[in-house]
């Protein structure tokens, strides 16, 4: 029983960690229950060898139990430590879910991982893949102005020298994806470790720590994962937060946008309508007309017309960008779409050389007749806004396979390469052989989304002297 007790302050200092203090409390122990408690007592002498065995195994006992006490409390450590870094983590999770801002991530990511580990940390961030990297922030632990104000690990920076060789390997960090530098097996000989943050092959930057070759332990690598995994999800979450707030200013600046085209666009033409009637009847009426006025009411009803058509651009061009156009397919005429078609410019094409070739004996399709006659309409008004007095203007219709080819041939006029790759874009507007030419670079774009709603194609090119702009829709079998 007293050789027992004896072992309880073994134990107690065992469990502090001192191993070599725990085997000098042993030896004195052993010496005590021999002095005062092995015959002859108040010697040191052992009579009988039996006690030698009991000292020997009394030794093994008290080393047993502090090895497995130090044991114990290392154990303990690491349990204390990573409850306070999954606190830490948990702190951290916690705070960045309400933040709308990468700052603001860094903000709170970075003290907390400098004061957990007590390294200097660095965060190097790079917003472009063909862009180097820059160091954004930079928090040192052991520095009175980082732990007071944690708006100064942003400034200053500038003061901070990073060298060649650290650049390189940030550099392989960020291009590879994969942690670099001290404490791994990848430039091992760097002065601090680089962690990619990263999500779903996005890397938004790296973190630096400096740490030396034996810290790095599968601790610390656990630890770092994981903060590095908070903030590269932050990071998206915040990445993904800006784009959907961006798509969603100009969706609703669209609809906006075609809201009032709309708006304009129905108000102006109604009495848009009535101005043409009236001047219509003037137009019929002989017994007050003669040539001066019939020229003033011609040049009226173009203008009328031409707003008009403008009108339509704006109204088509809402329609088709809010994706509400539906086709009413019909049986269409080409030779009625061409004949109508020259009607609007009836007394401006008197002045052009036009024709209208048509090479099939039935020029029958079916398609949206209105929209298709919109189409002819914005490509003859082109040619003759870009076209000069007594040039050829020839309208043409052919079949090919299984598809109608429609064309408009300006004569006398070019395009340069480079234009007509973008004729067809919204508002683009080529330079013309005139000054006076206007127009709102509404209607090639109006042809454009008809046509691709037919599911046909439309292009323009240059042949010898002229321009033609062709499109082509399939035929459907009645």
């Amino acid at each position: 029983m007293a050789a027992l007790l004896i072992l309880i302050p073994v134990l107690i200092v065992a469990s502090r960690g001192d191993m070599k203090t725990s085997m000098v409390i042993t030896f004195v122990g052993v010496g005590l229950f021999n002095y005062f408690f092995v015959p002859p007592v108040y010697t040191f002498v052992v009579s009988d060898i039996s006690h030698l065995w009991s000292f020997f195994i009394f030794f093994i006992v008290a080393y047993l139990i502090s090895s497995q006490a130090k044991k114990l409390k290392l154990i303990g450590e690491v349990i204390r430590e990573r409850e306070k870094r999954v606190r830490r983590l948990y702190k951290l999770s916690r705070r960045v879910t309400a933040v709308s801002e990468m700052k603001q991530v860094i903000k709170i990511a970075m003290p907390l991982i400098a004061e957990s580990l007590g390294k200097e940390t660095f965060f190097f961030l790079r917003k472009h893949v063909d862009e180097m990297p820059k160091l954004y922030a930079h928090y040192d632990p052991k520095s009175p102005l980082s732990s007071k104000k944690y708006d100064a690990m942003f400034e200053k920076l500038e003061a901070i020298f990073i060298s060649s060789s650290e650049k390189a390997v940030l550099d392989w960090c960020l291009d590879n994806g994969k942690i670099a530098g001290a404490g791994t097996d990848t430039f091992l000989a760097s002065d601090m470790l680089y962690i990619p943050i990263q999500s779903r092959e996005v890397v938004y930057g790296a973190l630096g720590l400096k740490i030396k070759q034996d810290e790095m332990t599968t601790e610390l690598k656990m630890f770092l994962d994981s903060v590095t995994s908070v903030m590269a999800v932050s990071f998206e979450r915040i990445s993904l937060s800006e784009k959907n707030s961006k798509n969603a200013i100009t969706l609703a600046r669209e609809e906006l946008k075609n809201a009032l085209y709309g708006s304009i666009s129905h108000d102006l033409r109604t009495p848009l309508a009535s101005i043409l009637g009236m001047v219509s009847m003037l137009k019929t009426d002989e017994t007050w007309l003669d040539e001066k006025k019939r020229v003033i009411i011609s040049q009226v009803i173009f203008s009328a017309k031409k707003m008009e058509r403008l009108m339509n651009n704006l109204l088509d061009s809402a329609r088709f960008e809010s994706h509400k156009v539906v086709l009413k397919k019909d049986w269409c005429d080409i030779a009625d779409i061409f004949s109508q078609a020259a009607r609007e410019f009836e007394d401006i094409l008197k002045e052009r050389n036009f024709s209208i070739k048509i090479e099939e004996e039935s020029g029958i399709f079916k398609a949206d007749c209105v929209l298709i006659e919109r189409v002819v309409v914005n490509l003859l008004e082109n040619a003759i806004k870009y076209s000069q007095h007594g040039s050829a203007i020839t309208l043409g219709f052919q079949k090919e396979g299984a598809r109608c080819n429609i064309f408009v041939l300006n004569e006398d006029s070019h395009i340069s390469e480079e234009d007509l790759k973008m004729v067809f874009e919204k508002f683009f507007r080529i330079k013309g052989i005139s000054d006076d030419i206007n127009g709102s670079g509404l209607g090639l774009f109006i042809c454009k989304k008809i046509v691709e709603a037919h599911g046909g194609t439309i292009w323009a090119r240059n042949v010898e002297n002229s321009v033609i702009f062709e499109f082509n829709v399939p035929i459907e079998e009645e």
